[in-house]
């Protein structure tokens, strides 16, 4: 980066300005009444654990993984790929769990 003279700086600080526009959407949608449990859930996530949901993932976290959507097998991910969260919502039960 020329900014600063590093090459991730300029990309760190991409990340960082992605994750608080999800911070502020997940903040919000979670006023939201017409959210159901499951998508409640994941922007409960989204602040508790800094991950992103599976669909809001920016295109380049695929492409410099070499994935796609399809190969993913969890709900939420964090940018550095290092944690992974699948939700589990029992409609029938007031359990919810992360995992």
């Amino acid at each position: 980066d020329l900014a600063d003279g590093t090459a991730g700086g300029s990309e760190d600080r991409h990340v960082e300005g992605f994750m608080q526009r999800l911070r502020n959407l997940a903040s919000e949608a979670l006023t939201w009444s017409h959210l159901d449990c499951r998508e409640r859930l994941k922007f409960a996530a989204v602040l508790k654990y800094d991950v992103v949901p599976i669909q809001e993932l920016p295109p380049w976290f695929f492409e410099q993984r070499k994935l796609t959507k399809r190969d993913i097998g969890f709900d939420l991910l964090s940018l550095d790929g290092k944690r992974a969260i699948l939700c589990n919502i029992h409609e029938e039960s007031t359990l919810q769990r992360i995992k």
